[in-house]
């Protein structure tokens, strides 16, 4: 259990880099959702 646990708290973490990675790609890279 505390293994799946920590594993877990793994995946939460990427998830949560990769989130702030897209982010900040968005407002480098705004959608062209303007027109």
């Amino acid at each position: 259990m505390s293994y799946h646990a920590h594993q877990l708290e793994a995946l939460n973490q990427s998830v949560a880099e990769l989130d702030g990675r897209i982010n900040v790609s968005f407002e480098f890279f705004p959608p062209r959702s303007e027109e």
